[in-house]
């Protein structure tokens, strides 16, 4: 008698530890991973793993995850953790999705999970 109930909660401690793993494993996929560098990568200046929510732009988890600024019609950013076009003439921050140039502005590409942003502070020769 006392076999069954020893099975039982051996059943549900497993059920229990497996939910847990399901929840921590859905969180690790709704990650996105934004580095910013410089001169085409030749540099790395910060890295950083942002949870990804439903309909998060890419320039409004910029702006709250690092220091930015954009120009007036807020669609190109000038500048991210004070590194900036205005002290640096000739040099421009691009970035990529996933190791493709993006072809909108932050403002207008909603976040994925996994995705891997790469924003890269270089010359625009």
């Amino acid at each position: 008698m006392i076999k069954k109930p020893a099975q039982l909660g051996t059943i549900l401690l497993i059920i229990c530890l497996l939910a847990g793993c399901g929840d921590k494993m859905s969180k690790e996929e709704n990650i996105a991973l934004i580095t910013i560098s410089k001169d085409n990568g030749n540099e790395y200046l910060h890295e950083k793993e942002i949870q990804v929510e439903s309909g998060n732009n890419l320039l409004d988890v910029m702006e709250n995850n690092f220091y930015v600024e954009t120009d007036s019609s807020n669609e190109v950013i000038t500048s991210i953790e004070r590194l900036s076009i205005e002290d640096d003439g000739g040099k421009q921050w691009d970035y990529t999705v996933n190791g493709e140039v993006s072809p909108v502005p932050p403002k207008n590409y909603e976040l994925q999970p996994g995705d891997k942003i790469v924003f890269d502070f270089h010359s625009s020769k």
